[in-house]
């Protein structure tokens, strides 16, 4: 409910401070829209942590591969130094620094350095990968073939 990746965050502590009621209003917030919960444990902050690290450097491989972008030669300088530009170096960078940061503490934390580099990894993904042109054009076609993919597997599933 909480995984929200596209929600950066340096730092994050669970908000222990929740009950059933807390907890419905969440959800019905969340359905209309609002994504800043914070996960009610450290494994749900966890996960908010995992989705931004595994769709990092994936989108960026994926958008070299499929000619969104040419290489990563474009990546910013700060995140080619501090995390890499391969979905292996960023996984390994981003989890060995996570846990130098939060061990034995009760929060999730990237280094502060490592931190700006994710935020800005995303704004560049973001602005060259999510917002491409190229992407958008394509936008009515994907659509087409997702919602073709979706029928499918609710045909061939079975009650």
């Amino acid at each position: 409910m909480c995984h929200n990746g596209e929600i950066h965050n340096k730092s994050l502590k669970p908000n222990t401070d929740k009950n059933w009621e807390k907890f419905d209003k969440e959800i019905r917030d969340i359905k209309k829209g609002k994504k800043d919960y914070v996960p009610m444990t450290l494994e749900g902050c966890v996960v908010r942590f995992a989705d931004t690290i595994a769709y990092l450097g994936r989108d960026l491989q994926d958008a070299i591969e499929i000619g969104l972008l040419n290489d990563d030669s474009e990546v910013p300088q700060r995140c080619i130094e501090n995390i890499g530009t391969k979905n292996d170096e960023i996984i390994n960078s981003l989890i060995i620094d996570i846990v130098e940061n939060s061990y034995g503490k009760n929060h999730i934390s990237y280094s502060t350095e490592n931190s700006k580099s994710v935020e800005e990894y995303k704004d560049f993904n973001k602005k060259n990968i999510y917002n491409n042109k190229k992407r958008l054009v394509e936008r009515g076609k994907i659509e087409e073939m997702y919602n073709v993919q979706c029928t499918l597997s609710k045909i061939f599933s079975g009650p």
